[in-house]
């Protein structure tokens, strides 16, 4: 009998939505590997569901408005989850790993490892500053972020591995009050009450980088060359401040009249998509600007395949999966300067090419220009690391097998 791998993670896809596609390519990777018994868990309602071969269980999780307090409501989402998997048939004794994904899914490992000492319990972060104590409408009070300070620092202390998905996100563990490049993204040390006496977030024991793989069953170059004559760029992501639409939406109004049979695809939903839309139509880029719902994980490579160039303007990134897979169908792709993934796996001539300052809109227009008017416009830059997704997860399984002994 195999030792069984919990993979725990609020990014799933499921018949609902099509989110989350990367941590289905690493739960199908860690199958395939074939050391351990994978199953996966997430949370939502409705009932289990089976998506491309891969068999997954929901749990309800209850979030109170605003995202006031998860330490309220934790114990009662801990009990649904662990009921969860005694319904799945798990016994806690075959248990090896429990992997769960964001702090606030770190409730879950702890209570595994109450129930089985010797599970080895990893938590992955997928965002730059690990920790928000601004959750939510209340993150604004004090208090508030006092209590989440205590919370979080309590349960990312008692994991005993931390996954980041690049090396600036574990750079920035343990600085937990550096304002970041978005608002509403910032932890302030001087928000919390007494807060320039507390001490920061020890660093992990143990730690590792584990980029988010491509699976090149999925995503691959065309077999033939497109032969229309459009100038197509393409943009997936949720829309939400951080990701930069409305900054390519701005870079799209300098380059209208100049790029002729310009077309600019979004893809996507979210918070900011009835802001694009206003903007777009008063700036009059209607006519070469799309807004596209979500599409399933299996038709986003030939989505990449129709374009010319992918940019996404992103201010604060860890990794973001969507440039890797448009680089592994050979399409060549723009993003700003600070991206953790783009910044570490590019050599500097191209960090020169292809990334720009966040939210300056001008810099982008002019870049992407550039780039049109260049004969060699369908060269891809090179990465200097392999993001293989079954050579990572094997690296990665090699690693946790190290420190269960």
């Amino acid at each position: 009998m195999k030792p069984i791998y919990l993979f725990v993670t609020p990014y799933f896809p499921s018949p609902e939505s099509w989110r989350g596609g990367f941590c289905l390519d690493a739960a199908q990777a860690l199958i395939r590997d074939g050391r351990f018994d994978v199953r996966v868990f997430v949370s939502g309602t409705g009932p289990d569901y089976e998506v491309e071969g891969v068999r997954v269980h929901r749990f309800p999780c209850k979030i109170l408005p605003c995202e006031f307090a998860p330490f309220l409501v934790d114990w009662l989402n801990v009990r649904a989850f662990l009921r969860c998997v005694d319904e799945a048939g798990v016994a806690w004794a075959d248990v090896a790993v429990c992997h769960v994904h964001t702090v606030n899914f770190a409730p879950y490992a702890v209570a595994a490892k109450r129930l089985n000492p010797q599970i080895l319990c990893a938590l992955q972060h997928h965002i730059m500053c690990p920790v928000h104590l601004r959750s939510g409408r209340l993150g604004e009070l004090p208090g508030h972020a006092t209590w989440l300070y205590f919370y979080w620092r309590r349960l990312c202390e008692a994991m005993d591995v931390h996954v980041f998905t690049s090396e600036q996100a574990r750079a920035s563990f343990g600085k937990m009050f550096v304002r970041g490049m978005e608002g509403p993204w910032a932890d302030l040390k001087e928000r919390l009450l007494f807060g320039r006496w507390m001490r920061p977030f020890n660093p992990p024991q143990s730690s590792y980088v584990l980029y988010n793989g491509v699976d090149g069953r999925k995503f691959s170059p065309a077999a033939e060359p497109r032969h229309d004559t459009g100038f197509v760029i393409g943009c997936v992501a949720n829309f939400h401040p951080q990701k930069g639409q409305m900054t390519l939406l701005q870079a799209v109004a300098r380059l209208k009249g100049v790029i002729p049979d310009l077309t600019v695809r979004f893809v996507g939903s979210g918070g900011t998509l009835e802001d694009c839309r206003a903007f777009a139509k008063a700036q009059g880029i209607m006519d070469v600007v799309r807004f596209e719902r979500e599409m399933p994980h299996e038709r986003l490579a030939d989505f990449y395949r129709s374009l010319d160039l992918f940019v996404l303007p992103s201010s604060n990134e860890s990794f973001c999966c969507v440039y890797a897979e448009a680089l592994a169908c050979g399409v060549p792709v723009m993003g700003c300067r600070g991206i953790g993934f783009l910044d570490e796996l590019l050599t500097e001539a191209d960090k020169q090419k292809w990334l720009v300052p966040p939210h300056d809109a001008a810099a982008l227009a002019d870049r992407i220009l550039k780039w049109w008017k260049n004969a060699e416009r369908g060269k891809v830059p090179a990465l200097t690391a392999d993001l293989n997704i079954d050579y990572l997860i094997g690296r990665w399984l090699n690693f946790v097998q190290t420190a269960a002994r």
